[in-house]
């Protein structure tokens, strides 16, 4: 473990894998949110644009943290210090979003109100109801955020997945990726499938199997960036192709608008799809092979992104952000959307990264300070 502080320490790559990991996340709950309502009678630009962003990109995001947190964490880098960090950042971002809202009365779409989806925004904005504070108070509990919530039960879980690891050979760690992958990847995407079904914890899982595999065995196949890089680019180009081929030709067949969307998000719209795992899998080798130099700024904005994704990501305010602040509406039809999606991406990212630097500063750190000031000031020098 030493050795793989020594080496995030020499080497940024990592920390910019998980700002760029971030970023396309953020672009992905920007299609996602904002673009819910682009026209999709004619397969507009604008349509295009979304499901070509929905789901594929938001996933690889999503697995670049998985596996960039299996690299790292071990049983020597779990304490419940560090649980209770982890919780208390989820516990005070959501309360801080649902404050600041009911103080400047911004209007929300609450908990549970699904009038959003069939008559948009606008139609469902409301002041945050007494309800959606409670469920503030209590995000884990509620699962406002399942991505926040599966990384914690899965940060309780790596002593004893990294003892289990420990104990493995490295033919069955092997088998025992190939298992995974099968019941967590492959076996999902089978038409009509109802023999597993799994949870958001099992990506975790499968993430931190395949990660310390790749940590501690540097399997020739994945040793170089620009092969790693090339095989991502294809891969993902791919799922392009087949996305637009979908949208485009199905309707001419006389498929209905709602079978050709099920075909063409049924591979590339989930957490649990093989070609999306090896994407991310093939863009962390890559990075772990570029060697990049200690950069204090680069690892200041990685150790925002978690902060990041729950800012951004709160119930409460995702749908207003897009649509009220950046209103996306108002460029479903222009020819500049996809400019201004990346604009808007990249200031929702800075402000928060920046809220995020605000928080710990302002909130964390002297709240840590003075629950844990006795274990690190000592035992008191006698009169």
């Amino acid at each position: 473990m030493e050795r793989i502080q020594q080496e995030a320490e020499r080497n940024s790559a990592f920390e910019l894998l998980r700002i760029f990991a971030m970023f396309i996340i953020v672009f992905h709950h920007e299609a996602q949110h904002g673009l819910w309502f682009a026209p999709d009678a004619p397969m507009t630009g604008a349509f295009v644009l979304r499901e070509l962003s929905y789901g594929a990109v938001g996933a690889i995001g999503n697995w670049l943290f998985i596996l960039v947190s299996g690299y790292f964490i071990s049983a020597s880098s779990f304490s419940w210090k560090k649980v209770f960090r982890l919780w208390f950042q989820v516990f005070s971002i959501s309360v801080i979003v649902c404050a600041a809202a009911w103080i400047a009365k911004i209007p929300v779409v609450n908990f549970g109100e699904n009038v959003y989806t069939e008559q948009g925004f606008f139609a469902a904005a409301r002041t945050v109801s007494r309800r959606s504070v409670v469920q503030s108070f209590l995000p884990c509990y509620f699962g406002n955020n399942w991505f926040a919530v599966a990384y914690l039960v899965f940060f309780l879980c790596v002593p004893l997945l990294d003892k289990l690891i420990s104990s493995l050979s490295r033919k069955e760690h092997f088998r025992a990726i190939v298992l995974l992958t099968v019941l967590g990847t492959v076996v999902p995407l089978l038409p009509w499938e109802g023999f597993y079904r799994p949870s958001a914890i099992f990506a975790f899982i499968l993430g931190f199997f395949v990660a310390r595999y790749v940590r501690l065995y540097d399997p020739p196949v994945l040793a170089s960036a620009w092969r790693n890089a090339l095989v991502a680019v294809v891969l993902f180009a791919l799922i392009c192709v087949y996305k637009v081929c979908c949208i485009r030709i199905l309707p001419h067949l006389s498929i209905s608008y709602e079978n050709v969307i099920k075909v063409e998000r049924r591979f590339f719209n989930m957490n649990n799809s093989l070609p999306i795992m090896l994407i991310a899998l093939c863009l962390l080798c890559a990075f772990r092979s570029f060697a990049i130099p200690y950069n204090r700024f680069i690892n200041l904005i990685a150790s925002t992104t978690f902060g990041v994704y729950l800012f951004h990501e709160n119930l409460l305010i995702n749908k207003w952000w897009w649509h009220a602040v950046c209103k996306l509406d108002d460029w479903l039809a222009s020819p500049f959307l996809l400019a201004w999606m990346l604009l808007c991406a990249l200031g929702t990212f800075a402000l928060c990264a920046v809220l995020e630097l605000v928080r710990k500063q302002c909130v964390e750190r002297p709240l840590l300070a003075l629950i844990f000031r006795r274990k690190t000031a000592g035992p008191r020098r006698p009169d």
